[in-house]
């Protein structure tokens, strides 16, 4: 009976969380700064211009043609060095090599890409595929994520639960009703709080009737020195993001999930025909996991698992 039982616990738990081969490639550095014509190629066969800071892995090329330039910082030595024109460079796993031209100067990168290994590591525990797995009357219970929010980004965001419903959003003593909508995520702005941070709750409701209420979580508005430090961080980001990748991860870091969202879906609209997009999709996948959208981050999950 106990081995039943354990069986039993085992095909429930295979069942639920499905453990697919999780990628191990992580950038060794980011193209930036280009000016001119910069192509690079995952095996030096196919070229496809650099049209954007590019994070870049290991085996990949990179070549500058007659008039151009660019740089390169190398994550692993935190140095910065220029790429001149008529050169190629092949991105190894502690930085480059020079396969033909010329190198310019190497100076230090500062902390721009400090720390992006476990940046990456950290996001491939969101990578495993899950299951919805609802207890029976349990569908209508919005799961809420514990976020920041500030004066720039007052908004709050949580999976829809269908068109036909609306919800009440609960932030303190303060309460907010909130329209159905048909897409997949319901945002709604809410005032400015003085308080270091406030529980909130989800009401879903069916013709004013209440059919459900969440569990408590926290919001927690950015002030004082932890807003110094994000602004800091973001001035320091815009000399070199030109997309919004690096800019979602700051938001990411400083607990602004919900921008940090629409940010990382406008990078991967914009960008769905790069060769390495894939390799960047479990940042989205963090994200989506962090603010409960249970739905959109499985969706992105087996989008990324299908092009391992």
């Amino acid at each position: 009976m106990k081995i039943m039982r354990s069986l039993l616990l085992l095909a429930l738990v295979s069942f639920l969380v499905v453990p697919l081969v999780q990628a191990d490639r992580v950038p060794v550095g980011m193209i930036y700064d280009v000016d001119g014509k910069v192509e690079y190629s995952k095996n030096g066969k196919r070229w496809k211009p650099v049209r954007r800071n590019k994070l870049v892995f290991p085996g990949s090329m990179v070549r500058l043609n007659d008039g151009s330039k660019a740089k390169f910082a190398n994550q692993v030595t935190q140095e910065t060095t220029n790429l001149l024109a008529s050169s190629e460079i092949k991105i190894t796993d502690s930085g480059m090599e020079l396969v033909s031209g010329e190198l310019g100067s190497t100076e230090a990168a500062g902390e721009l890409l400090a720390g992006l290994d476990k940046q990456f590591a950290t996001t491939q525990k969101y990578t495993t595929v899950r299951r919805s797995a609802n207890k029976p009357g349990q569908e209508l219970i919005v799961d809420l994520g514990n976020i920041s929010l500030s004066d720039d980004y007052p908004t709050v965001a949580w999976e829809s639960k269908g068109s036909e419903y609306s919800y009440r959003l609960n932030v303190g003593d303060n309460s907010y009703d909130v329209a159905a909508t048909s897409e997949k995520v319901v945002l709604q702005k809410i005032e400015p709080f003085s308080e270091r941070s406030m529980k909130y709750s989800v009401n879903v409701l069916k013709d004013g009737k209440v059919l459900s209420e969440s569990k408590t979580r926290r919001l927690s508005w950015l002030s004082g020195k932890k807003l110094k430090k994000f602004q800091e961080d973001v001035t320091a980001v815009k000399k070199y993001d030109t997309d919004g990748f690096m800019m979602a991860g700051v938001l990411k870091e400083h607990g602004l999930l919900v921008p940090a969202m629409q940010t990382y879906e406008s990078f991967f609209s914009q960008n769905s025909d790069d060769d390495d997009i894939n390799d960047l999709r479990p940042f989205m996948i963090e994200v989506y996991a962090r603010l409960k959208l249970q739905a959109l981050q499985e969706e992105v999950t087996e989008t990324y698992q299908a092009n391992l």
